[in-house]
């Protein structure tokens, strides 16, 4: 369906509101074609932003990792963000845990969340899985579901599931989290290939 989003536009010093549209698909990604901003945002409640679909999970990574692609309009990179799932999100659905490293090419490659920033937030699956996911770049290191956690912040990852992945990287490669700083992980599991 079509779901309305208010943007801000700046023009000189005078802020000017606009009202833009974008057509989601029920994975939460525009259909429009040439969007700038291609992924639903995902909802804040309660300081979590709640993620129920693939493009709300998207458009979490890249706000905690500050790409072009969601920090516009306002929306700033937030490193230390929180989030819950409300749902089971399947990014790609054919056998990517087996692909032994060749994508397909209607897959979504997957930008860890805490990619180019260590992550300091908290993350709650609440006992939703994550499925799909595949990123391969043989000069990244800390690659996984989260790539970095932030040493100096409390973090915790916990209640997530992540299923039929394929991961493949420099170093620090894990389902879960690539490169662990001393923090909380609890009640997670990771079943896919890291190679």
């Amino acid at each position: 369906g079509v779901m309305p989003l208010l943007v801000n536009v700046s023009v000189g010093i005078n802020p000017v509101m606009t009202l833009a549209t974008h057509n989601y698909d029920s994975d939460g990604f525009c259909m429009d074609e040439g969007c700038l901003t291609p992924y639903e945002p995902a909802e804040l409640v309660d300081s979590n932003y709640q993620i129920g679909n693939a493009g709300q999970l998207y458009w979490f990574a890249g706000l905690v990792n500050g790409t072009a692609d969601v920090c516009t309009d306002g929306v700033t990179e937030n490193a230390a963000a929180n989030a819950v799932l409300t749902a089971d999100i399947i990014v790609n659905d054919d056998d990517v845990a087996g692909c032994e490293g060749t994508k397909d090419s209607s897959w979504r490659e997957w930008v860890p969340i805490g990619t180019g920033v260590a992550y300091g937030g908290n993350f709650d699956g609440q006992g939703y899985a994550v499925s799909g996911l595949y990123c391969v770049d043989e000069t990244m290191e800390a690659i996984g579901f989260i790539g970095k956690t932030d040493g100096y912040k409390i973090t915790t990852v916990q209640n997530v599931g992540i299923t039929n992945f394929y991961f493949k990287g420099n170093s620090e490669i894990a389902g879960l989290v690539g490169s662990n700083a001393p923090k909380t992980i609890s009640n997670c599991f990771a079943e896919g290939t890291v190679d």
